[in-house]
């Protein structure tokens, strides 16, 4: 049913769940916004145990579209209704008795007929599924596009999906079409994808590549001199010769290697300041890349300091294992402090720094995948 602060009595159509009252009231003439009024056929009593007598009076109306529950009901015995972004509650002598949902579509608050016995009719959500860094929310949500924007024609409408999406590269769009993941884009579909999208330029301007400084020498070569080579070919004849065993010689040492399957393997890299700082006021994003189950997560950081750093590692950390995941081996570049290290180590996991002046190439390449999704300004 729904919760309504302009109805002046509750009214339930024929399908709805509730008790017949023990004493019958006459029948009522209820106004509509249309002006058309309805009658009432019978009085009811809701099934909602907790609700003091009063606030249990509804009444049966034929053809009704939707329940109703009305608010001055609810005040006039006794309750107290408070509304949230979430949903609402109801309190009584103190107490909060019920709590009701907010539904995603309408935006309009609703809340269960039925009393299954304890304070509350909808569970209250787990903190760890709708937190803003779980990335599990995402699949109990449903997306969609929309705008004022008016497209002529489909070649319009679907490179304005295009855009709106980041500029993404033709065959990641179109892979993401194919497995459904753009259903809220009506018409964004990967035969269209692949008719009206070409290169673009902002897809190439997204995915430049800058030339790491200082790779090669500036100074001209200068010429070596011939005892130079010489020497140089000696040694080199020396290195390939075969060495010649002395006699009695023993052996002192043994020099074994091997090779090492990187198994729970997790790299990380920060990105650099956004133009615009977020609503929660963060400006910056980590992000990390699980590679045994190929997942890129990012997480949010208001600066660079080591106590944000820190606090990012340590809810990837445990992000990770919730899900039964312990990374043994942690790749990143120099950019870090002695908190993450410390931390690190902490947790058992060995670390390895990429050398000077080189990203770690795996959440390198993760950053523009995660970029789109976790660090609009508006988020």
């Amino acid at each position: 049913a729904f919760i309504d602060t302009a109805a002046s009595v509750s009214i339930l159509g024929e399908r709805a769940e509730a008790n017949v009252a023990t004493i019958q009231k006459p029948n009522v003439s209820l106004n509509t916004p249309s002006q058309v009024p309805i009658f009432t056929s019978s009085t009811l009593e809701l099934k909602l145990n907790r609700l003091p007598e009063k606030a249990r009076q509804a009444f049966r109306v034929g053809r009704v579209p939707h329940n109703l529950v009305a608010v001055a009901t609810l005040v006039a015995a006794g309750c107290s209704v408070h509304f949230y972004h979430w949903g609402f509650d109801i309190e009584y002598n103190g107490e909060t008795i019920y709590k009701g949902w907010r539904d995603p579509k309408t935006k309009l608050f609703q809340m269960s007929l039925t009393d299954d016995g304890t304070p509350n009719i909808v569970p209250e959500p787990d903190d760890v599924d709708f937190e803003r860094t779980d990335g599990m929310i995402m699949s109990a949500m449903e997306w969609s596009i929309n705008s004022i924007y008016e497209c002529q024609n489909k070649e319009q409408l679907i490179k304005y999906y295009h855009a709106s999406l980041g500029s993404h590269p033709k065959s990641t769009l179109s892979n993401a079409a194919s497995a459904g993941y753009l259903q809220g884009c009506p018409g964004l579909s990967h035969q269209a994808i692949n008719k009206f999208i070409m290169v673009e330029d902002a897809t190439e301007m997204g995915h430049m590549r800058k030339s790491p400084a200082g790779a090669r020498s500036t100074t001209k070569k200068r010429g070596k001199s011939k005892e130079f080579i010489l020497e140089q070919q000696e040694a080199s004849a020396e290195a390939m010769a075969t060495p010649v065993q002395e006699p009695d010689n023993k052996k002192t040492r043994l020099v074994f290697m091997t090779a090492k399957l990187a198994d729970d393997f997790i790299a990380s890299d920060q990105t650099g300041a956004y133009p615009r700082t977020s609503t929660r006021g963060c400006k910056y994003i980590c992000v990390f890349y699980i590679f045994d189950a190929n997942c890129i997560k990012g997480i949010p950081i208001k600066s660079r300091h080591s106590s944000e750093l820190l606090k990012a590692y340590q809810t990837i950390y445990k992000w990770c294992e919730r899900r039964g995941f312990k990374p043994s081996l942690h790749r990143m570049d120099n950019e870090t402090s002695q908190e993450v290290k410390e931390f690190i180590a902490d947790q058992q996991t060995d670390l390895q720094y990429v050398s000077p002046g080189r990203h770690c190439a795996p959440a390198e390449k993760a950053v523009p995948h995660r970029v789109l999704v976790q660090a609009h300004p508006t988020n």
